[in-house]
Order: structure tokens, then C-alpha cells, then sequence
């Protein structure tokens, strides 16, 4: 098509829309009142016109190539760095969940964020109640797993003993600054010598927007230590995979994580360099379980027996079930419940008849997308460090435990920074553009978890469904992932 021709078909649009717009400003001229609507359709109907006008008079031999406009603006959406997707990601985010719900509500006044923390008094419950915990056994000689009061491993007693040097104000200060400082190791430091990008933005968005996030308010609320416990099982995996000298130091740092909190025994799948060496694999990761099996037993075969039974009440008994526990059983219980307010009548019905097969279904396609990404690192012979992997990992440790707060939402910046900053892109134009789109998708999933399950509407309320919605874009983003040559995928200089 012709500019010109274009020009004609524009210019006789405006002119109708003039035509429509000017009568019925003039009907309503013997009323009184001209509705802003209708100059409004004047106004746009004269830019119409004047840009149709423009093109009539236009190089004739312009024409209108729709083959080459869809290629010029593919080779555009191609050539735009992923972290461009991923700050989109964000920014939409930003708008949905604090923009609109602070200066856009309903009530027309400023809603700043307020209690969104399910906050505590006095502030730092947990690390408060486990100074408690741990007085009670060093003068009294008492364990609290009999009583269904704490489900940490037996060892945090040995750990947490020095606190007991301290009053609680003073524990609460210490854990505060030992997760921020952790914070720092695990969301800076851990992702640049993985990844060793030369532009360090992304790596930054993650820090800056993690560190004030909604999760990691909530674990310093909390007095919680998961973010360092996650530190000591990534720095586990980093001295394994690039430091292999000091490997016992990275057994070491992972035994003490799991001791701490049994969830990171889920990333004992990345303590494997080469897939294909089944003899060394089998033998190091049976090592590691009996290490940590025997290590459950510190303080004795009944303390032992009766942190196990803790353990199995809270996986299969009553969940501890509120929008803040983002575990498989406590969202599907939650549905059960109508919480969301999706389901009625029939529907309803069959999820509370169902409630442990639908826990099953999820698991199971968790462990499918968790499978795929081993299965095909084997097939492809990839060796070293999978950063794919270790999202996946991350995403397990926190559904798969039944109670598993929202608190833990702030161990998921290092992953998501180490596997976008590791992201590969293939380079066929359907493949690249549809992993544009997975970046996009899986960045507003993960910065939906940065703001307060308050502002976030309906079924996302609950983080459960943004994980999962993490756990398959990282799974196609794999499978996706080009092939490339392995002598390249540890750093040189890193080889031992």
C-alpha cells in the first residue's frame, strides 16, 4: 500500500469522526451544555485528519511494507537486554501493588503501608522464644519438642547456646544485624562470584528491592535466621563447585545448614559436578544423608525420637493455616476453606473431598519440573554448577514443607538474581521472543512477592501460586537454553 493511499484512508476516518463529533456538539447546543466527551472526539478527530493530510502529500513512492515492519520490529524486541524484561516485571509490580493501593484506592486518601506484618509484641517472637527454649535446657534440663513447642533440629540448641549470655533484647539486636549482615553476603556478594557479570545492575535490583521487601521485614520482625542458614548452604555450594580443595569446608557449611533448619537438604542435588559419574555421586550424596541422619541424634535417641514425631505431626496433621504460609498443604487448605472466594456449590465440595490429592498433584508437578531440569542436564552433559537447578531447589524448600512462612519469601533474591544473570538466550526469533516473554512473566511473579500478601488481590494473596508460576518459567527457560560448549561453563580461573 501506497503512503499516499493510507493517507486518504486516515484523512476520510477524521473527517467521519469530525463530522460525528461537531453534530452532536451542535444538537447539544440549544440545551446550554457541550459535554467535554464530545470535544474531546473533535479535538482527536482534527489530529486524525492532519495526519492523513501529511501523508497525502507525502513521497509518493513511499509505500507501506507490513513484511518489513514485522521484521524491523522483531529485530527491535530482540535486541533488547533481558534486563529490560525483567525491571518491566517490576515496574508493573510497583504499580499494581503500591501505587495503586496507596495514592489510587478507593477512599481517596493515602494508605500507607501499615501493619502488613503480622507483627508481635514484644517485636522478635522466634529468636524470643528460642532464648527461652534454650535456657530451659542449659539450667533446666528441658526439651520442648514433648510439648509441640518448637520443630527446629536438636542441634539449634548447641548453636543458639551463647544467647543464653544474653537477655532477649540484646539476642534480638544480635540475630538482627547477623541477618542483615548475612543479607549483604548472600544477595551481593554470592551472586557476583557466581555469575561474575560484567554489568552489575540486575544484580543490584535484586539487592535494593529484596532488602526492603515485605519478606525480609518480616523475618527481622520475627527474629528469624533463615537468610543466614541460606547463606551457609550457597557458600556450601559455591567452595564445592569452584573452590574443590575446600570441599570439606563446603560439607561442612551444608551439615550445619540442614542441623539448623532440615529444608536445605533439598540442595543436596547440586553437590554433583558431573552427572555422569554415578559411582562419586552416589557415594558423596549417601555420605552427606548419613552425616545428617547421624547429627539428628546430638542429643540423643529420645530427643531425637521426639523431634521426629513434632515433625511428623506438623506435616501430616493440622496445618498451620494462613495467608502467610505459602506451603502446598496450607494452599490447598485454604481453597478448601473458600478463603479466595473462587469456588461455590459443587466445585467447593469436591476440593474439601480432595484436599490430599490435589496436595499430591502439585508435588508431583513440582517434582516434574524439578526432574525435567535434572533429566536433561544429564542428557545434555552439563557439568558444574546449574543455576536453573538451584532456583528450582529454592522454589521446593519453600512449598514443600507444611509450614513454611512468608518470612522465607526473602531467600528467594539470590537465586532469582544467580539464574536471570545466568540466563541464556536461544537465538532462533519464535524461542527468544517466547523466553522474553518467560523473563517477563517470572519477574512480575517474583517481584509480586516483594509487596504485602494485603495488596496483593484474590488467589495471588497467598505466594504459593507465584512460586509455582517461578518454578515453570525457570523450567521452559531451560529447556529453551541453548547448548553450549562445557569447557566453558566454569570460569578458568575458578577451576581447581
Amino acid at each position: 500500500m501506497h503512503v499516499k493511499q493510507a493517507g486518504y484512508i486516515i484523512t476520510v476516518i477524521g473527517l467521519f469522526g469530525l463530522t460525528f463529533s461537531l453534530g452532536a456538539v451542535i444538537s447539544e447546543l440549544d440545551s446550554g451544555s457541550v459535554h467535554a466527551g464530545q470535544l474531546l472526539g473533535v479535538g482527536i478527530s482534527v489530529i486524525i485528519s492532519l495526519i492523513g493530510v501529511v501523508l497525502i502529500i507525502a513521497d509518493r513512492s513511499a509505500k507501506f511494507d507490513l513484511n518489513e515492519l514485522k521484521q524491523s520490529f522483531l529485530v527491535f524486541v530482540s535486541d533488547v537486554p533481558v534486563g529490560y524484561w525483567i525491571i518491566t516485571g517490576f515496574l508493573i509490580t510497583y504499580f499494581l501493588f503500591f501505587v495503586f493501593p496507596m495514592f489510587l484506592n478507593s477512599s481517596s486518601r493515602l494508605q500507607y503501608f501499615s501493619e502488613y506484618v503480622p507483627a508481635g509484641n514484644p517485636i522478635g517472637m522466634d529468636i524470643r522464644s528460642i532464648h527461652s527454649l534454650v535456657r530451659d535446657w542449659l539450667v533446666l534440663g528441658q526439651y520442648h519438642y514433648s510439648d509441640g513447642g518448637v520443630w527446629y533440629p536438636p542441634f539449634y540448641n548447641i548453636f543458639f547456646a551463647p544467647l543464653a549470655l544474653l537477655g532477649e533484647h540484646l539476642a534480638y539486636l544480635a540475630i538482627t544485624f547477623v541477618n542483615i549482615l548475612s543479607y549483604l553476603f548472600l544477595v551481593l556478594v554470592i551472586p557476583k562470584i557466581i555469575v561474575r557479570p560484567k554489568d552489575h545492575s540486575l544484580l543490584l535490583l535484586f539487592f535494593a528491592t529484596g532488602l526492603i521487601s515485605y519478606g525480609f521485614q518480616f523475618e527481622l520482625e520475627r527474629g528469624q535466621y533463615n537468610v543466614m542458614v541460606f547463606l551457609f548452604c550457597l557458600l556450601a555450594v559455591y567452595i564445592f563447585h569452584y573452590h574443590e580443595k575446600f570441599r570439606y569446608f563446603a560439607y561442612l557449611l551444608f551439615t550445619l545448614a540442614v542441623q539448623l533448619k532440615i529444608y536445605p537438604a533439598i540442595f543436596v542435588v547440586l553437590f554433583i559436578k558431573d552427572w555422569r559419574d554415578w559411582k562419586n555421586n552416589l557415594k558423596r550424596l549417601i555420605s552427606l544423608g548419613l552425616i545428617n541422619f547421624a547429627a539428628l541424634f546430638i542429643l540423643g535417641y529420645k530427643v531425637f525420637i521426639d523431634f521426629v514425631r513434632v515433625v511428623m505431626f506438623r506435616s501430616f496433621g493440622q496445618p498451620m493455616d494462613w495467608i502467610g504460609n505459602h506451603s502446598i498443604k496450607s494452599f490447598v487448605n485454604f481453597l478448601g476453606y473458600n478463603k479466595f472466594s473462587l469456588l461455590n456449590g459443587g466445585g467447593l465440595l469436591w476440593v474439601q473431598e480432595h484436599t490430599f490429592a490435589l496436595e499430591m498433584l502439585l508435588l508431583i508437578y513440582f517434582m516434574l519440573c524439578f526432574l525435567t531440569i535434572i533429566g536433561v542436564a544429564y542428557w545434555r552433559r552439563e557439568n558444574g554448577l546449574n543455576t536453573y537447578l538451584l532456583l528450582a531447589c529454592t522454589i521446593g524448600m519453600l512449598i514443600i514443607p507444611s509450614v513454611s512462612h512468608d518470612y522465607k519469601l526473602a531467600l528467594l533474591a539470590a537465586p532469582m538474581s544467580i539464574a536471570l544473570g545466568d540466563l541464556a538466550l536461544p537465538t532462533q526469533t519464535f524461542n527468544k521472543m517466547f523466553s522474553y516473554f518467560l523473563v517477563l512473566v517470572t519477574s512480575i511473579a517474583y517481584s509480586a512477592t516483594l509487596y504485602p500478601y494485603k495488596y496483593r488481590p484474590g488467589l495471588i494473596a497467598n505466594s504459593a501460586p507465584l512460586l509455582f508460576v517461578i518454578l515453570t518459567g525457570i523450567t521452559l527457560l531451560y529447556l529453551l537454553k541453548p547448548i553450549v560448549n562445557q569447557a566453558s561453563v566454569i570460569p578458568p580461573e575458578l577451576k581447581s
